[in-house]
């Protein structure tokens, strides 16, 4: 009895503590001009002097190839979804547009011997989540952005030419792809999928001054 009536009252003064915590915190929130909120996971503070109006578009990465599809979300100032997206694709970025419709970078081939980063497909869906416009190309990599006209901008790989790879110094011996060395290059689409304007990395590299670091 002694013991169970020890653990009652360690019980009770981890209670206390607890309620301690969340009364601090709500007099540090009234205190300092913030707001506390209670949501499932705790209690947070907004202070809405401090942060941006708006939404936050989040796109978690979820999966590498065991599930298909992904979720974005779009979230209030409080982190609740006030909108939700299912993709047929995981996403490695997304962007959402001023027409409410949501531009995604996902993988459309997860086994692609390609280095990391790997995207395959663009898509832009309406606010149903309905496909309207989709690219494919399994070059492009980790991020795109969407151009006042409409256009695409995204990174994708190409080969370097030969006569700048034999150049270059440094980097890890044996990780070349399929004997060839990558580098970056920015490239401009149109609604019609076409390569309007294309940056190459390599016309911009100095091999005797840019050391590839290992």
């Amino acid at each position: 009895m002694e013991i169970i009536f020890q653990s009652i009252k360690n019980r009770r003064w981890v209670l206390l503590l607890v309620a301690l915590i969340v009364i601090g915190v709500v007099i540090y929130s009234i205190s300092s001009g913030c707001r506390t909120y209670s949501l499932r996971y705790g209690v947070f503070t907004l202070d809405r002097d401090r942060v941006s109006p708006g939404y936050t578009l989040l796109a978690p990465f979820t999966r590498f190839k065991n599930a298909p599809g992904g979720t974005v979300y779009l979230l209030d100032l409080l982190g609740k979804p006030v909108h939700i997206w299912q993709t047929a694709y995981q996403v490695m970025s997304a962007k959402l547009t001023r027409n409410s419709s949501l531009f995604i970078m996902g993988i459309d081939n997860p086994d692609s011997s390609l280095p990391g980063g790997k995207g395959g497909v663009i898509q832009e869906l309406d606010w149903n989540g309905k496909v309207i416009w989709e690219y494919r190309n399994e070059l492009m990599h980790h991020d795109f952005d969407v151009l006042p006209n409409g256009n695409v901008v995204l990174l994708i790989w190409e080969d370097t030419p030969l006569k700048i790879a034999q150049q270059l110094k440094g980097g890890v011996k044996d990780t070349e792809y399929k004997g060839r060395v990558l580098s970056d290059a920015v490239i401009e689409i149109n609604r019609h999928g076409e390569i309007v304007w294309t940056w190459h990395f390599y016309e911009y590299l100095d091999p005797e001054k840019d050391f590839l670091g290992s």
